[in-house]
């Protein structure tokens, strides 16, 4: 157990970012942790790669890169993850690593790891427990796709919220003020973003690739920010489902794929094989685009079709 001295030392939180788990994690953190700087990363980013190990640092929804593990474990680094493929990385951190795990533990995610490590132990009874855990744990059945509980609408509802305000305005608000403006404000905002959620990805699963690349079928869509709700839609009617987007870093171009399965496709693996990492049924990577290469569609039938 993370003690309150060692969380009272964190001066700098990292967690994943363009993620509501992401967010509904630093919403928890920063609460426990007001003092502490709150930075957003993707996976594989110069950003990611370039962290310097030091005294202080907590990940959530995220880790170190697997080459730099033990130099972070000497910093005394704090990480709190749930992707299967970190687990490793987490392990390495003694002490001061807790990993859920997916299998033991389904809809455990960063939110719910935030709360019951970090702010339990720092808010104790505070009278917004009940609002933190019922919080935490909506963002972790959406996170991890825990489509059958009884929470799966209202954490669609709560993601999608999270998502549309930008992050400072989450963190430039206490847990006070959120859940005091939840059921009578913010909740409903949540059911209209959904509906328009799933107005896009009609639009989006209609002008969709469909591939079989050595037995698997695959379903490719353009927007990674749909492939949850996408792949609900197809079901059974794909192994695998893709999303794509695309940024900008130091001026070479990256698409980002975002993977959905609901059966034996194994999506941690399969991003883990290109550099990514997630879970079992939803995982994803990065490709660093060369002049030249191929719309998206038929690089990542390209891609499949090679692993």
């Amino acid at each position: 157990m993370l003690s309150v001295a060692t969380l009272r030392g964190v001066r700098t939180i990292i967690t994943h970012d363009e993620c509501p788990d992401g967010v509904a994690s630093a919403v928890l953190l920063h609460d426990a942790l007001p003092g502490a700087a709150v930075q957003f990363m993707q996976h594989g980013t110069d950003a990611h790669r370039n962290i310097a190990p030091r005294a202080g640092l907590l990940f959530c929804d995220f880790s170190p890169l697997p080459d730099r593990a033990a130099d972070f474990a000497r910093a005394g680094t704090i990480v709190l993850d749930h992707h299967r493929t970190a687990k490793e990385v987490v392990r390495m951190m003694g002490d001061r690593g807790v990993f859920g795990d997916e299998r033991a533990d389904p809809g455990v995610s960063g939110a719910v790891l935030a709360h019951r490590h970090v702010w339990v132990t720092i808010q104790g009874d505070s009278p917004l427990r009940e609002f933190a855990e019922h919080f935490a744990t909506v963002a972790g059945v959406r996170d991890t796709w825990q489509t059958h509980s009884h929470l799966w609408t209202e954490g669609r509802a709560q993601a999608e919220l999270l998502l549309a305000f930008p992050q400072a305005w989450w963190l430039g608000r206490s847990l006070s003020q959120i859940a005091s403006s939840w059921t009578d404000k913010l909740a409903p905002l949540g059911d209209a973003l959904v509906a328009k959620q799933d107005d896009r990805v009609r639009r989006a699963v209609a002008d969709g690739h469909r591939f079989v690349a050595g037995g698997t079928s695959v379903f490719v869509i353009s927007g990674t920010s749909l492939t949850s709700d996408a792949m609900r839609l197809l079901s059974a009617k794909a192994d695998v489902l893709a999303g794509f987007d695309f940024s900008e870093e130091r001026a070479r171009p990256k698409m980002h794929v975002s993977l959905r399965s609901e059966g034996i496709f194994d999506c941690a693996a399969f991003a883990l094989r290109h550099g990514g990492g997630g879970h079992t049924h939803a995982a994803g990577f990065t490709v660093t685009l060369e002049p030249g290469a191929p719309q998206p569609y038929t690089l990542i039938e390209r891609i499949f079709q090679e692993r």
